[in-house]
């Protein structure tokens, strides 16, 4: 059989659709992985390259496409992310996060079974909890997927990675089921792995749709890292369904009799034949293992006499039939007796069961909701609401309800091909698109739909920009091929074909009178839209990465794919001083201000702003430092300041003084496009989610940020938790008042301000417990770490969390419910206060 290795085009050292191969990780029926850079980001993925000789067309390849469409859905931390999707030459392929020192429970599982002393010295009891805690972070994604509709199918040692740092993540969503979409699977075609198949699965062909199969496939993963055995064996596909139909898996305790009972009773749970017997969802199976890591009776029991007799006499009809003739005159009675006691049994199980699952069920659908509505997946999140709020309604869910009230149109939804680049008309009206899957769409941005799709390119559309009065629309690609489009008729007018490499950059000057296009080789090509003749061209080692244009169109910058920064000018080409270094890592945006000056990004995080004096000298004029690494920015519309997008999905509006007014979660990955309306009445951000929206540039309801006059050093709620008293760094005492977020002048609560004790320094916030904040009407407790400021919603006094809010990136100081505002508000040593509001909050949004 050939695969895509065994072809010279897609092999080790070669280029695939933008993507460079760097070593192959592994290969299967339908695809082999590679490890690959992916040249225009600079990035390692994993690079999933299906089957060339299935035509792309066919069920096969629409499965495999599929994939990337299910796991996008998904944003657990536990499942390894899906970018997108794309063709190239042909070849379907899937772009996927790459998991550096990873190795599947597969390998271990063969390590463990044939080095015996590999296994980790721990007694067995500790090596049986680590592989639970596995199990329980496995299930806990899969939970949320089956919420979000997708079913994995296909849940294996082989897709479950460790990575480097120990934590369980879920790979290959290939044989994936999506609810809403027609199932792919002929009839009779057996979808999975043959020892990890449910007998249902073995039986019918076909997969069940309330996750029951997982349970099953997943708890012989359980059994087999447990037991280093698999539950069934078999030479052939044939002999292993039959096992699995036919014959029980030996009890875990005879392989290794040093195993818990209590583990062991909840795998062999797990694997029932029988799905009723079965748990029924995976937050069941999750919370059993749970109890037993808490060393809590777990709910899995031993099968009664009757069920253990009646299973035998399933599997052995002509033994039933004389042990039934020998016992015919007992038997109705004994039956009739161990029925009563059974039932009564079961009834109190039930009753146990559903008492104690109830905070837990509460949890993984709260849990999950929130992760849909981080996803923008805002159906799912009302539907998971609706399910728990029948039962339990609280904060956390009226603050999810809030979030999803974001003023925002989805252009596309998360999951779609990858955003590479974007451009607004310069009325606002029109926004233009270009993506990994080498379209270039166009879409009405008041109403959000798309007009259509201008073109389809060979490779993704990096380029795209709009002449500043609207009449052309340019775009570039990885094809090499620079298009000029009519933006009346939307039928393309010119091609410009001098690039030799892929075009990553596109840019108008001011006048419209020039383009400038940028390609992987380094070279920088200014030309007449008009005729399509080149002016000049400029070389830039070691390859161009972004391009911008003074206001004034007298000179532009180059950023190189490093640290540094060239500028030219834009009529004869010459170079104006040397190669400016501001930032530590890659350039990744550049933009002229009005006032002349150069501002730019990178992905250090750091946002600065640079100046030239008269004789062309450099001066750094003010430098940002954020947490995570910058992707993208653009200019504010009200006043001076900065829109700018993040490697970790938010989006935030700073000002000149470096103050950050707005923040907001626009995506789950690299928001890697951010694009302002001239007009200034929305925002438009894409990210590696394939998310396309378009925001209303205020805050995003149910979460702001406020900034303190500086550095704090102690903190104090007061009045119930609506009064905010800080004592600031240079003593200087504060008071918030929190239902109006701002500050207030309070002569007596300054004075007790003033007189706060101070937090343990810079350093020691390792030294104090974790924060806590009980909510004073509802059963609910937000937890929080000093040092890492992730903020977690809790149940009343368990363990089981609701809502993860993120980390604040500086050392937390306190935290507090405000019911007087319905919210919670957070005190971070850097000065910055967080407030998440419900729908019943009333904080008025303030532009500054």
């Amino acid at each position: 059989m050939v695969l895509p290795a065994d072809i010279p085009l897609i092999a080790e050292g070669s280029d695939f659709g933008g993507f460079r191969l760097h070593r192959e990780l592994g290969r299967g029926g339908m695809a082999v992985v590679f490890e690959a850079e992916e040249v225009a980001l600079r990035r390692r993925v994993a690079l999933k390259i299906f089957h060339p000789r299935i035509d792309h067309t066919s069920d096969d390849g629409e499965r495999f496409l599929r994939e990337a469409e299910a796991a996008g859905r998904l944003t657990h931390p536990a499942v390894v992310r899906v970018f997108g999707r794309g063709l190239s030459r042909g070849i379907p392929y899937i772009v996927s996060e790459f998991v550096p020192g990873a190795r599947d429970l597969e390998s271990v599982w063969q390590e463990w079974s044939n080095h015996p002393d590999a296994i980790p010295r721990d007694q067995v009891r500790s090596v049986a909890r680590w592989i639970a805690e596995v199990a329980e972070a496995v299930a806990e994604a899969v939970a949320e997927a089956h919420a979000c509709g997708v079913l994995h199918r296909d849940l294996k040692p082989a897709n479950l990675l460790l990575d480097g740092e120990g934590r369980v993540r879920l790979v290959d969503f290939g044989l994936a089921s999506i609810r809403d979409r027609v199932g792919l699977s002929r009839t009779g075609e057996m979808s999975g792995t043959p020892y990890y198949m449910c007998p249902e699965q073995v039986r019918r062909g076909s997969f069940s749709r309330d996750g029951r199969c997982d349970v099953y496939s997943l708890g012989a993963t359980l059994y087999q890292m447990l037991t280093l055995r698999r539950p069934v064996e078999g030479e052939t596909p044939e002999q292993v369904f039959h096992a699995i139909l036919h014959k029980d898996p030996i009890h875990p305790r005879k392989i290794r009799p040093q195993l818990p009972p209590e583990l062991v009773q909840v795998c062999l749970k797990a694997i029932e034949k029988d799905p009723r017997q079965r748990y029924a969802s995976m937050a069941e199976f999750a919370e059993d293992l749970h109890r037993f890591l808490r060393h809590e009776s777990v709910c899995a029991q031993p099968p009664s006499v009757w069920r253990r007799m009646q299973t035998w006499l399933q599997r052995h009809p002509r033994s039933a039939v004389g042990l039934a003739l020998g016992l015919v005159a007992i038997g109705p009675l004994a039956y009739g007796a161990d029925r009563l006691a059974g039932a009564e049994n079961a009834q109190r199980e039930t009753e146990l069961a559903w008492s104690e699952s109830q905070e837990q069920r509460h949890a993984i659908l709260t849990r999950a909701a929130g992760r849909a509505v981080t996803g923008f997946r805002f159906g799912d999140a009302r539907e998971l609401i609706a399910l728990t709020e029948s039962e339990r309604a609280d904060w956390t869910t009226r603050h999810l309800r809030q979030r999803m009230e974001r003023p925002l149109v989805t252009l596309q939804e998360p999951g779609g091909p990858r955003l590479l680049g974007a451009a607004i008309h310069p009325d606002g009206r029109f926004v233009a698109a270009g993506f990994g899957d080498g379209s270039l769409r166009w879409w009405n941005a008041l109403s959000g739909q798309e007009a259509q799709e201008l073109d389809r390119f060979d490779y993704g559309v990096f380029g795209i920009a709009f002449s500043p009065d609207g009449h052309y629309l340019v775009a570039g690609g990885d094809d090499t091929v620079v298009r000029v489009y009519d933006t009346e008729t939307l039928g393309m007018i010119r091609e410009y074909q001098q690039h030799e490499y892929g075009v990553g950059w596109v840019s108008f000057s001011p006048d419209g009178q020039r383009v400038a296009t940028l390609d992987d080789g380094g070279l920088v090509h200014l030309w007449n839209p008009n005729t399509g003749e080149t002016d000049f061209i400029v070389e830039v080692e070691p390859r161009a990465i972004v391009l911008a244009f003074s206001r004034d169109g007298t000179e532009f910058a180059v950023a190189d794919g490093l640290e540094a920064i060239h500028r030219f000018d834009t009529r004869t080409g010459a170079s104006l001083g040397p190669p400016l270094v501001l930032h530590e890592a890659s350039v990744f945006d550049l933009e002229y201000a009005q006032d002349g000056s150069l501002w730019s990004v990178s992905l250090d995080g750091s946002i600065c702003q640079t100046r030239w004096t008269a004789d062309q000298q450099a001066r750094l004029n003010w430098h940002w430092q954020g947490d995570s690494a910058v992707q993208t920015l653009a200019p504010a519309h009200n006043g001076p300041g900065w829109w700018f997008g993040s490697k970790d999905g938010w989006v935030s509006h700073v000002d000149g003084q470096g103050q950050v007014h707005r923040e907001f979660q626009a995506h789950f990955a690299f928001t890697n496009v951010i694009e302002l309306d001239p007009r200034g009445r929305y925002l438009l951000t894409g990210g590696d989610d394939g998310a396309v929206q378009l925001w209303k540039p205020s805050a995003a309801p149910g979460i702001w940020s406020r900034q303190a006059g500086g550095p704090i050093v102690a903190s104090q709620f007061v009045e119930q938790g609506n009064v905010l008293l800080l004592r600031l760094a240079d003593g200087t005492p504060e008071v918030w008042d929190l239902l109006r977020l701002e500050p207030i002048a309070d002569s007596t609560w300054a004075s007790q301000a003033a007189d706060l004790p101070l937090a343990p320094s810079r350093g020691e916030a390792w030294r104090r417990s974790p924060i806590e904040a009980v909510h004073p009407l509802e059963s609910l407790r937000a937890l929080a770490s000093p040092v890492t400021g992730e903020v977690q919603i809790q149940v009343g006094k368990g363990t089981a969390v609701l809502l993860e809010l993120g980390q604040l990136g500086s050392e937390l100081l306190d935290l507090s419910f405000v019911p007087g505002a319905d919210g919670l508000a957070a005190v971070s040593e850097d000065g910055s206060l967080r407030f998440w509001g419900t729908s019943l909050s009333h904080w008025p949004p303030r532009y500054d």
